[in-house]
């Protein structure tokens, strides 16, 4: 079902897919969802003069989840259209009460979706992670006695992930990655203690924690030993 969302809003035309995915006839009265670029004060909105009609605040959204990822504000969004609709089915006659059952209602309903999607990502980053170890010849929380054992663990782990990227697109990727390691901040990975439970998305995100806890002169000559030796990974 298309749904008119004036103007095109990725972030709410996300939430309404969101949605539909659950129960594709969500929406089926309403004929458009306005958009609010603004922070107006408030999620969201409906009038009685336009039952058809869901006003979303997406400034008020990215306002007050700033620090959030997408998929946060993504669920946020759905929970607000969820909170309207329940205004709308109610035909506004009893205040916040239907409303809030309804967001209620469909916070759970996809909490579901979303817990299965994160277990099923943890499994695959634990494997991935497990395997990196293996390939890497790298013991988990082994602690290294100088930044040039350091650095070459970590540039394996680099070499490990430069080749499964494709011949052309091998530079640009060790670029990004180069990028992100000059904005690591050893001072806070030597005070932090390694994190047993780390999901591994990226390389990235398994060098810090395998640099985290180490003394802060060797987290940094590591990271310098780390940006050249990455370079001809």
């Amino acid at each position: 079902m298309n749904i008119v969302i004036e103007p095109y809003e990725p972030l709410i035309a996300k939430a309404v897919d969101l949605i539909q995915k659950k129960e594709p006839a969500y929406f089926q009265n309403i004929k458009k969802i306005v958009v609010e670029p603004a922070d107006v004060g408030h999620f969201g909105r409906v009038q009685s003069d336009q039952p058809g009609v869901i006003f979303i605040s997406v400034g008020k959204l990215q306002n007050a989840l700033a620090q959030k990822d997408e998929e946060a504000k993504i669920f946020q969004a759905a929970l607000t259209l969820a909170h309207e609709m329940g205004h709308i089915k109610d035909d506004m006659k009893n205040g916040e009460g239907p409303a809030e059952a309804e967001e209620a209602r469909m916070a759970n309903l996809l909490k579901a979706s979303f817990l299965k999607s994160t277990m099923r990502a943890y499994r695959y980053a634990n494997k991935i992670e497990a395997d990196i170890y293996k390939e890497c010849n790298i013991k988990y929380g082994e602690q290294y006695t100088s930044p040039q054992e350091l650095a070459g663990a970590i540039i394996a782990i680099v070499t490990y992930f430069t080749r499964k990227v494709s011949p052309e697109k091998k530079r640009e990727y060790i670029g990004r990655i180069v990028n992100k390691l000059q904005g690591i901040d050893a001072v806070g990975l030597s005070s932090r203690p390694k994190n047993p439970n780390a999901g591994i998305g990226a390389s990235v995100s398994l060098i810090k924690n395998l640099l985290a806890g180490h003394p802060y002169e060797t987290v940094n000559q590591a990271l310098s030993l780390i940006y050249s030796g990455v370079a001809r990974a």
